[in-house]
């Protein structure tokens, strides 16, 4: 399955998320004098989603919480407690029989029913558990039944817990404070989650005796170190943040996590080493929705079945630099059995069952069809044309001309809903989502949480853009953390935002999208269709899809700078953000190419704009001020660490062959981890002596398959060849320096599917002449042992702590370099970083890729990162 159809619509809908209860609430509070300020205070005091979800739950345990955060005596959050309180007391005072306090999602939601009958009720907090951790904790108390003797000692305790977590979020607020780890905070809310379960009553009990802060420390620390396995991350989160939080001065609980030099296996918290992949008990099965096609192509909607990681195996994929959805694969498509049946007898009656070796020839040929679908640019296809888009901007203009030309109350209202249409178009989204467009003069204008916003003194469009969390040790690895949100910062190069009147309020649009609504069908959609605009492209909900369509189709593949440009979600998106930090200049200069290249496409094609809505403006200049940075591996400090292993095998003394030849591996190990984009497993090579010389591509199936669907041809430059070619000559040699009856092969593990469909058995011999490897000392013995990411990272960090910390650190830094490098092409890219779904391998036998052109694509950048790092080939 190609994943770009899916770009023109939010991955999935949920109500908590998208759905915005603020003008009902105002609503009931009208009488409430300012109560739009105190909202807007408390929102970022209590991360409350715009959907209110769990307001009536969560306002009777403030009720609780709000005296034991009193009896900590913290300083400095003596206003924001007494604005939420106000804020408390105006909810409240909704009468019992107002609309408002009957909106569902406001306290818990229905899922079905149980086996007995009786309605299935479940918390309301689908889409918002990652962005309001805090709003989400507040809403549980102590699961514990009335009944049971400790129930009220435990339903104490678990608010005791609240105080201390929603004091912290307060501290954090008031004195504008940046966590070394921001998802410490994620981490927590997930213990409180975990906690209130009757299950785990025992960890209140022995909470019962704690009252201040200090004593919570030192409880959370224990429980770090000697806890439960399942809650220890969520304990040793809770102390870091309460040492931060309050000053207490004391380092991280986590500070011994990893620490270099280490030798041996890394085990997660599951038992398994988290340099193998798994085939069997910990991954699982699960069904996602396919796609949903347009009616004129007469296919219907699937389900994919995708194989995955197990949810205890995500912590160690993380924690090895990997994202855990660039393991979960689609294996199977599941079809409706209906698709396969006869024609009924008569009508009223079922489809007839044919016989099951039709029904099998049938689903098997439709199962290829959707295999070889995924290879024929469908995005292209189904995108808008430009004419399309072209009649479109210009009967919004002409729309816009005619109500400009005949002032009334009505026309007013038409060209303010002209505006919002406009805007939909150029940020993708919806009417509902333009309402909480704001309007900032400076970057520090924006509030705690926010969609989207246009600043008029920059021409800038913003959008949050999240750091995804690569790795624990992220502040160390990635650079200087900005003390501001990280966004995505494009140009207003269209000048919709520009024509936008000046405004004195934080938004322009202050009606409801029903009203918007209604102004459209009334007086705009008629005009639409008289000047030709397809149906599918006519309606206010499909202006939001309409650039979207457009840039999925401009290449097949492009997924993370649309998502980013348009603020969308897909599943690769997300995997390839773990791995690339997009450079914000580059990405705008994207954006204003391609914007401009269909302005002048549609002026080809008889658009003729009258600058009242739309016109073609220069690129506004970004400062990283505006946009904060991404956390990515810097070319310095790599080229940093290839000096120092360059210096340190030169003057090395080879009167010990196995700390020599550790530093040769390491040196050969960081350049094809780069080179190769290789991920943290064991033995990624298996065999360096299968490198074409005539073509210089090398094949690697790190990524496990039973059916090899992953296995990739990885390109090794000239350099990185000759490189190769001497550290062959290298282990030669060195056997004649080892003691005579050294072992030249390793027996090792087949933990991958490449390995046990080649040697057959559990166990294999690894020739320790023809691949990485490194020495280890065991019992004062060198004994040889299995190259890995995380062999790697440990023997680096002893000569450069704080420089390699993650294991597939060379992964991020090409993926990084190419994404951002001049004419990147996102296939191509991934190709290199071995991602596709379904039927999109470049090198099955089915694909028309070409690996020449793909060679000669990613020749020059991979020689201008190899410069760049300072690489050269030494001999050994």
């Amino acid at each position: 399955m190609n994943a770009d159809d899916e770009l023109s619509k939010p991955l999935r809908s949920y109500q908590a998320r998208d759905c915005n209860n603020d003008p009902e609430l105002f609503q009931a509070l009208y009488a409430v004098s300012d109560f739009r300020a105190l909202h807007a205070t408390v929102r970022a005091l209590l991360q409350v989603p715009n959907s209110l979800a769990g307001l009536w739950q969560i306002s009777r345990n403030l009720r609780d919480i709000l005296p034991l955060i009193n009896s900590l005596s913290v300083p400095d959050i003596a206003v924001p407690l007494t604005r939420i309180k106000n804020w408390l007391d105006a909810v409240d005072s909704i009468p019992g029989d107002a609309s408002f306090r009957f909106i569902e999602i406001l306290d818990t939601v229905t899922k079905g029913t149980d086996p007995d009958g009786r309605p299935f009720r479940r918390p309301p907090f689908g889409g918002i558990i990652e962005s309001s951790p805090v709003w989400v904790a507040l809403w549980y108390s102590s699961g514990t039944l009335s009944t049971e003797p400790t129930h009220r000692s435990r339903y104490e305790s678990y608010h005791f817990a609240q105080a201390l977590y929603l004091a912290i979020q307060l501290r954090l607020v008031v004195t504008d404070s940046q966590l070394s780890r921001p998802n410490r905070i994620n981490e927590a809310g997930l213990l409180l989650r975990k906690i209130h379960h009757p299950h785990y009553g025992a960890e209140l009990d022995r909470f019962a005796d704690i009252h201040d802060i200090e004593g919570s420390f030192n409880h959370f620390k224990i429980n770090h170190e000697n806890g439960v396995d399942e809650l220890r991350q969520g304990y040793g989160a809770f102390a870091d943040l309460l040492s931060e939080a309050f000053d207490l001065g004391i380092q991280s609980v986590f500070r011994n996590r990893i620490q270099g030099g280490q030798t041996g296996l890394r085990k997660n918290r599951a038992g398994y080493d988290s340099t193998r992949i798994y085939p069997d008990h910990i991954l699982y099965w699960m069904c996602q929705t396919g796609i949903s096609f347009d009616s004129t192509t007469n296919l219907k909607s699937y389900y994919l079945e995708v194989l995955g990681p197990g949810e205890e195996e995500e912590p160690g994929l993380l924690d090895s630099g990997l994202h855990p959805d660039e393991f979960a694969e689609p294996t199977s498509i599941l079809f409706d059995p209906q698709d396969f049946l006869d024609p009924p007898s008569a009508p009223g009656l079922l489809g007839v069952l044919p016989p099951l070796n039709t029904i099998y020839a049938a689903a098997q040929g439709r199962y290829r069809a959707e295999v070889m679908r995924a290879q024929t640019f469908r995005t292209r296809l189904d995108r808008p044309h430009v004419n399309v888009v072209a009649r479109l901007l210009g009967a919004l203009e002409t729309l816009y001309f005619k109500a400009n030309a005949t002032p009334s109350k009505n026309s007013e209202s038409v060209q303010e809903t002209l505006r919002l249409c406009a805007v939909a178009i150029v940020t993708g989204q919806e009417f509902r989502d333009i309402l909480q467009l704001l309007a900032v003069d400076s970057m520090k204008d924006l509030p705690g949480q926010w969609n989207l916003a246009f600043s008029p003194r920059y021409k800038l469009w913003l959008r949050p853009y999240p750091i995804p969390d690569r790795n624990p040790l992220a502040a160390t690895v990635f650079g200087k953390h900005v003390e501001i949100l990280p966004r995505v910062t494009l140009s207003d190069i269209w000048s919709v935002g520009s024509k936008l009147p000046p405004t004195t309020e934080q938004t322009w649009f202050n009606r409801t999208a029903a009203f918007y609504e209604k102004v459209f069908t009334a007086s705009i959609l008629p005009e639409l269709v008289v000047a030709g605009i397809p149906v599918q492209w006519s309606s206010s909900a499909e202006f939001g899809r309409l650039l979207p369509a457009w840039f999925e189709g401009h290449e097949e593949g492009e997924l993370l700078r649309i998502c980013a440009f348009f603020g969308r979600e897909s599943p690769q998106s997300q995997v390839q953000a773990h791995y690339v930090a997009l450079d914000r200049q580059q990405l705008d200069q994207r954006y204003c190419n391609i914007m401009t290249e269909l302005w002048q496409s549609m002026l080809m094609n008889g658009f003729v704009p009258q600058g009242l809505l739309f016109e073609l403006a220069q690129p506004s200049f970004i400062s990283p001020t505006m946009t904060g940075n991404d956390w990515a591996p810097k070319t310095d400090s790599i080229k940093v660490v290839m000096e120092t292993l360059q210096n340190h095998i030169r003057s090395h003394q080879t009167s010990n062959p196995y700390q020599h030849h550790n530093l040769v591996a390491c040196y050969v190990g960081v350049v094809l981890g780069i080179v190769t984009a290789f991920r943290n497993v064991r033995t990624p090579v298996l065999d360096l002596t299968l490198i074409d010389q005539e073509t210089g591509f090398l094949p690697l199936q790190e990524k496990d398959r039973s059916d090899g669907a992953h296995a990739r041809l990885v390109w090794i430059p000239p350099r990185v060849r000759e490189l190769i070619d001497d550290y062959l000559g290298h282990l030669r040699r060195l056997w004649t320096t080892l003691p005579f009856n050294f072992p030249t092969e390793l027996t090792v593990s087949a933990t991958k599917y490449r390995d046990r469909q080649a040697f057959g058995s559990d166990k294999f011999s690894l020739s320790l002449q023809r691949t990485l490897f490194l020495f280890i000392q065991h019992d004062r013995q060198w004994i040889a042992t299995e190259f890995s990411g995380r062999q790697l990272l440990s023997s680096l960090h002893v000569m450069l702590p704080g420089y390699w910390n993650i294991p597939n650190l060379g992964r991020h830094l090409s993926a990084t370099f190419m994404f951002n490098s001049q004419g990147s092409y996102a296939t191509l890219d991934k190709a290199l970083l071995g991602h596709w779904h379904l039927g999109e391998s470049p090198w099955l036998p089915d694909s028309g890729y070409d690996p020449i052109q793909y060679r000669d694509y990613i020749a020059p950048k991979m020689e201008a990162l190899l410069n760049q790092i300072g690489f050269h080939s030494m001999r050994f």
